[in-house]
């Protein structure tokens, strides 16, 4: 099962990477909200494919419902992180998705009084010292401009709490992922719909790049199929109750951002940014294996 957890936290690794990185291009080419609906329709590509090839035991009505509600915030989500990647850099927004697993930490021991090692403890305080310095700019101010992103991942760390219970009371990881997805879809599509044609914000500069040269067709395919099974790996790992070490592995997603980050946008920290990094990356592992 180690293996397979290891295999399944990689393959997690590597799509959410390539997803974010195809997605900030897209980003910079079409608003927010269309933006945010194509990726989360392509991203049920893998997770109907994993239906079909991986049967798995049947989930209760209210698991299901409880997945379909996420669905909602979970698509709205997607319109906050894409609002920032219209002006930031995709390196430093998608260092701030190592927040979800410290607020779910911080939550479970408010909410259901449970212990934490002191690790566990000194590994979420590195994780908040690395959101503040992440988004804070020169002259001491905060990047209102990342704010969205943050009250993104905030949203994500609800929903995949909601899916950590699913996936392991029901053993299935396929259908409670696909269920957030499709209503996530239909969430957007109405949003898009009321909107009309009014953009909501103005078209940021599409910078020159291997990714923004290609059509919006490809950007939407390979970000949304990335995307979408990243999500099914994540999941996977779940569910055969590995979650401390997918955990841990999973949370290096943002230097696999990093990296394509640089090598597609030329992403660069400035030396807070820098240090912000480096604490949330050694936090967010601290804490998984705490």
């Amino acid at each position: 099962m180690l293996s397979y957890a290891v295999l399944f936290a990689i393959m997690a690794v590597l799509s959410f990477s390539v997803g974010d990185v195809f997605q900030k291009s897209l980003a910079e080419k079409i608003d927010s909200y269309k933006a945010a609906l194509f990726i989360s329709g392509v991203g049920v590509l893998p997770l109907l494919a994993g239906y079909f090839l991986f049967p798995e035991p049947p989930v209760p009505l209210v698991t299901m419902a409880a997945s379909a509600v996420t669905g909602i915030f979970f698509g709205l989500a997607y319109i906050l992180l894409y609002r920032t990647f219209e002006t930031e850099q995709v390196t430093v927004t998608i260092a701030l998705a190592e927040l979800p697993p410290a607020l779910l930490v911080v939550l479970g021991i408010f909410a259901y009084g449970e212990g934490i090692s002191e690790v566990g403890v000194l590994s979420i305080v590195l994780i908040f010292i690395g959101v503040a310095l992440l988004i804070t700019e020169e002259g001491m101010s905060i990047n209102k401009r990342m704010m969205s992103a943050v009250l993104a991942f905030v949203i994500w760390a609800a929903y995949w709490g909601i899916m950590s219970y699913a996936i392991s009371t029901s053993g299935n990881f396929i259908e409670p992922i696909a269920a957030v997805r499709i209503v996530s879809v239909v969430t957007l599509g109405a949003f898009v719909l009321m909107k009309g044609r009014k953009r909501v914000r103005g078209r940021a500069y599409v910078r020159r790049n291997a990714i923004s040269s290609l059509p919006a067709f490809a950007i939407i395919a390979i970000g949304g199929i990335a995307d979408g099974l990243g999500n099914m790996m994540q999941g996977a790992t779940i569910s055969i109750n590995q979650i401390v070490i997918g955990s841990a592995i999973v949370a290096l997603v943002p230097v696999g951002v990093g990296i394509l980050g640089y090598v597609f946008y030329r992403d660069r920290l400035d030396s807070l940014q820098l240090l912000g990094f480096a604490l949330m990356i050694v936090g967010a592992v601290a804490l998984a294996m705490a």
